[in-house]
C-alpha cells in the first residue's frame, strides 16, 4: 500500500510512518519543513489548495490511503486552527474522493461528539468540522479520536512531565480530573490496523482510543515522577475557575 502521511514529522505521525514502513508500506511523508522529493511532499495547510489539484497530486503520487496527523495546539499569527484543522484538511479529503483513494484516516480529539460539545472550545470544534467533511464523502474513511498521548516527541508529554518535575504542583482542584493515556505508538498501531482491515469501512466511523487504565490527573504525575526517580512533592490544589483563569492568560505569552 501506498500511504500519504500528513504531519509525518510530528509525535503521531513520525510514529505512524515508522509502523507503516515496518509493515513494509511505501510512505510519502506530507510535512511543511519538508523538500520536495520522492517519499516527501511539502505541506502546508494554511495554504489554499484547490481539491481538484489534491486529486491531480494524489494520482500522480500513486496514493492508496491517507493518514491525516497535522493538529496545533494553540493557534498563532501564521497558524489558525480553521486552516490548519477544518479547510486545509477538508480540501485534501474530496481530493483523495475524486482521485478514488481507498481509504483515509483522519487523527481527531477526544472529546470532539457533536457542535453543541465542542462549541465553546475552537480546537475541538474545528476538528469536528474536518471530521464532518470526511464522514459526508462517499469513500471509506476512519475518524480516530486519542487520549491525552505520551511517548517520543509528544508536547503534552513534556509539559506534563516539567510540571511533574517541580517540588510543589498545582492541581486543579484535587486533581481528581479522570484521564487515559495512550502511548503515541498503540495510536500508531490502531491506524494502521484501519488502513490494512480487510472489513470495509464505513464513512466517517468513529473509533476512540484510550490507554489500558483510567487514572487521576495527579495520578498520573505522581508517575511521571516517580518515572524520573524524584521523590514526594507538596501539592497545592487550585480552584479550577483560577487554573483556567492562569491559562486564558498563558495563551498571550510568547511559547
Amino acid at each position: 500500500m501506498r500511504v500519504l502521511v500528513c504531519g509525518a514529522t510530528g509525535c503521531i505521525g513520525h510514529a505512524v510512518v515508522h509502523a507503516l514502513r515496518a509493515r513494509n508500506h511505501s510512505v510519502v511523508e506530507a510535512a511543511r519543513s519538508l523538500p520536495e522529493g520522492v517519499r516527501t511532499l511539502p505541506l502546508d495547510f494554511m495554504q489554499e489548495q484547490d481539491p481538484r489539484e489534491w486529486a491531480r497530486l494524489l494520482a500522480a503520487r500513486r496514493i492508496d490511503a491517507v493518514v491525516n496527523c497535522v493538529g496545533i495546539l494553540m493557534q498563532g499569527p501564521g497558524q489558525s486552527f480553521e486552516r490548519v484543522h477544518a479547510r486545509g484538511p477538508g480540501e485534501l479529503f474530496k481530493g483523495a474522493a475524486l482521485a478514488g483513494v481507498h481509504r483515509v484516516v483522519q487523527v481527531s480529539a477526544l472529546g470532539v461528539r457533536d457542535e453543541a460539545s465542542a462549541h465553546d472550545v475552537p480546537y475541538l470544534l474545528s476538528k469536528l468540522q474536518a471530521d464532518d467533511t470526511l464522514a459526508a464523502l462517499p469513500m471509506e474513511s476512519a475518524i480516530v479520536r486519542p487520549s491525552l498521548v505520551y511517548g517520543p516527541g509528544s508536547a503534552s508529554a513534556a509539559l506534563f512531565a516539567t510540571l511533574a518535575s517541580l517540588p510543589l504542583i498545582a492541581t486543579p482542584g484535587r486533581g481528581l480530573q479522570p484521564v487515559q493515556p495512550i502511548h503515541v505508538y498503540e495510536v500508531a498501531e490502531a491506524v494502521v490496523h484501519l488502513l490494512e482491515r480487510s472489513e470495509p469501512l464505513a464513512s466517517g466511523e468513529v473509533f476512540e482510543l484510550g490507554g489500558p487504565q483510567p487514572v487521576t490527573y495527579r495520578q498520573m504525575l505522581v508517575a511521571y515522577r516517580h518515572a524520573m526517580g524524584l521523590g514526594q512533592a507538596l501539592w497545592l490544589p487550585v480552584p479550577t475557575a483560577l487554573m483556567m483563569l492562569g491559562a486564558a492568560c498563558a495563551e498571550w505569552l510568547p511559547q
